[in-house]
């Protein structure tokens, strides 16, 4: 075969290459169209949920400040028992407890690192009314919301603040785990500013509203005083029913045991936690400074926090 019967042939060779790949192309083109809305929605679900127990917020309104920690303003008082101090409070001081916008300890024993402020010697009630007295005196106009601790308490309070944006601390209402018949303070509460105002004005000063001297818990008697003033006890819980406040152990918390406590009940076990919980309780120090470290400075490699809406008011 000579060189000039072999050059139409290549010719055609080289043609039928270019129609191939020019069709392989345009069917590339035509699964990519169809494929790519559902990829971007794909990844954006993926993402969504990164990093989901710690809530990141988008300003898509100008008007609304990404930095909740000066719209929503939390006082944080801190309930420590004296000989735990030095072993417990101050590792709060050292971790959650900055990110609050005020921060008390109440204990019957000073101490100058933490501040502590004197506490009522009689049981937890008494207690209560003592620090709640002394917060409505001293610091009612520092914040808008006041949340009690103790010093095995970890608390998110990014969570929180994106929480109780969506309420006014001009309504009286408060959160926390909710119980057969009252909260649990095990994994602290939160009081609007009209909810403390209610609570020190008109429910103290009254023996029919509040009884002052009861030897019962003060889970108990703080509840039925706020009722007696019309203060609301609000649902903490998220959306799929699992709680923002676990006022136990997470190992106990998983257990069958705490279905007979709670008044709420989760669909399954292992969702019996929100993923944006606001307290733990009966945190040992160093978890504190594990769970610091893991929420707020570990991440995973190529992620990012996905940011959201704040909720509507």
């Amino acid at each position: 075969m000579t060189a000039e019967t072999l050059m139409p042939e290549r010719k055609r060779c080289l043609l039928l290459y270019f129609i191939t790949g020019l069709v392989i192309g345009a069917l590339l083109a035509v699964v990519v169209s169809f494929c790519s809305p559902y990829c971007r929605k794909l990844i954006q679900s993926n993402t969504r949920y990164r990093h989901s127990h710690l809530i990141a917020v988008t300003n898509n309104n100008k008007n609304i400040p990404t930095d909740l920690s000066q719209t929503i303003r939390v006082l944080c008082w801190i309930v420590s028992n004296g000989k735990h101090q030095k072993s417990r409070a101050q590792h709060v001081k050292r971790t959650w407890g900055r990110r609050c916008n005020k921060l008390i300890f109440v204990s019957w024993q000073n101490d100058q690192e933490l501040g502590t402020k004197p506490e009522d010697s009689g049981n937890s009630w008494s207690k209560t009314q003592a620090a709640l007295k002394y917060i409505y005196a001293n610091h009612l106009d520092e914040a808008d919301w006041f949340f009690r601790a103790d010093d095995q308490t970890y608390a998110i309070m990014e969570n929180m603040r994106y929480f109780l944006y969506n309420y006014s601390p001009e309504t009286p209402i408060y959160f926390g785990h909710k119980v057969k018949d009252h909260i649990s303070a095990n994994a602290g509460y939160v009081l609007s500013k009209a909810a403390l105002r209610r609570f020190v004005e008109k429910a103290l000063p009254n023996d029919k509203l509040c009884i002052r001297n009861s030897t019962r818990t003060e889970s108990i008697e703080l509840s039925e005083c706020l009722e007696n003033v019309g203060v609301i006890l609000g649902d903490s819980r998220d959306r799929h029913g699992c709680a923002r406040f676990v006022p136990f152990r997470l190992n106990k918390y998983l257990t069958s045991w705490r279905r007979d406590y709670t008044i709420f009940k989760s669909a399954e076990d292992l969702t019996c936690c929100s993923q944006t919980v606001i307290a733990y309780n009966f945190v040992m120090p160093y978890k504190m400074y594990l769970l610091d470290h893991f929420i707020y400075h570990m991440r995973t490699n190529n992620t990012a926090i996905a940011p959201i809406s704040l909720p509507l008011r």
